[in-house]
């Protein structure tokens, strides 16, 4: 990610943060099934760095879809 910032609202409307560039990775797997669908899990892997502290934008996530 270039230039990543995390904006606040209401009471924390002056609380923006900006981060360093990060670098990270995305690994995804699918299964094709047999009426034209899909379904797959999809791992990222991202560190933000801002003010000496590290924060993790580590996830993991599901995925469902269709072709046509």
């Amino acid at each position: 990610h270039l230039d990543p910032t995390l904006s606040g609202s209401g009471v924390a409307s002056s609380a923006d943060v900006n981060f360093d560039d990060a670098l990270g990775f995305v690994l995804t797997g699918e299964y094709a099934l047999s009426n034209g669908g899909y379904v797959g899990i999809k791992y990222t892997n991202i560190d933000y760095k801002a003010f000496g502290v590290t924060v993790s934008g580590n996830s993991i996530g599901g995925i469902l879809g269709v072709r046509f």
